[in-house]
């Protein structure tokens, strides 16, 4: 094969895979003059030689976040602080929740900056489905800002540590957006029992029933709720 010459980026990475004289950094070089991100990845991840740092400058040249989370999950010797840097600078949410899922290291406090940046209460939800070591208060004071109602009571579902006094509070100001998640959070059984709290505790009463544990079945170690 004469790389310098190959337009077709698959050939080229099953070269380097079959071909014991194949070289590499040749190999690696047509591969960023095609621009190929999906190409990268794969040489990354099946070839026995591979630059990962030059591999990593060429797929940040793509700006393309998910070739790069792809290469963060599987590509052994990935430098993570370079492509959180990167990833973040995008702002494009659902890599970034996909990353905190999937990637060995993450910055899970900068990776919620960076959602917030974006705007996106869904993938800063989702993060706090799923994420190792979340920061619920941070992730509260998010979601409260960005007032989407969906979400504050998707979160209110499923979180560890809530503050549900403050979700209904936007919930119950956002009349028409927010009609159908209020009538969820009524059929809801962590909901309703969080209501009914804070309805309590409006009229200077003490709660006839006891607060939720959690809104999962096997709470949380150190899950709380704020009410």
């Amino acid at each position: 094969m004469n790389i310098t010459q190959e337009t077709d980026p698959g050939k080229i990475v099953e070269a380097g895979v079959e071909d014991d004289s194949f070289d590499g950094v040749e190999g690696l070089r047509r591969l960023v003059v095609l621009g190929d991100g999906t190409a990268l990845y794969k040489a990354g991840l099946r070839w026995p030689v591979f630059d990962k740092a030059e591999g990593l400058s060429a797929v940040i040249g793509l700006r393309d976040a998910e070739i790069l989370y792809r290469c963060g999950w599987m590509w052994k010797g990935f430098d993570y602080e370079r492509g959180m840097d990167a990833l973040f600078s995008w702002g494009d949410p659902r890599h970034i929740y996909l990353a905190g899922l999937n990637w060995a290291t993450f910055d899970t406090r900068k990776g919620l900056e960076a959602l917030a940046k974006g705007r996106d209460a869904e993938q800063v939800c989702y993060a706090g489905y799923h994420w190792r070591g979340f920061d619920y208060d941070m992730g509260m004071g998010i979601l409260l800002a960005l007032k989407s109602s969906e979400h504050l009571y998707k979160a209110g579902t499923r979180w560890p540590r809530f503050d549900y006094a403050a979700a209904w509070e936007v919930m119950e100001k956002q009349v028409a957006e927010g009609a159908k998640w209020r009538e969820e959070a009524f059929e809801h059984s962590v909901w309703k029992q969080a209501l009914r709290c804070i309805w309590w505790r409006k009229l200077d009463r003490v709660p006839e029933m006891a607060m939720p544990e959690g809104a999962l079945k096997i709470k949380r170690r150190g899950g709380s709720w704020s009410l």
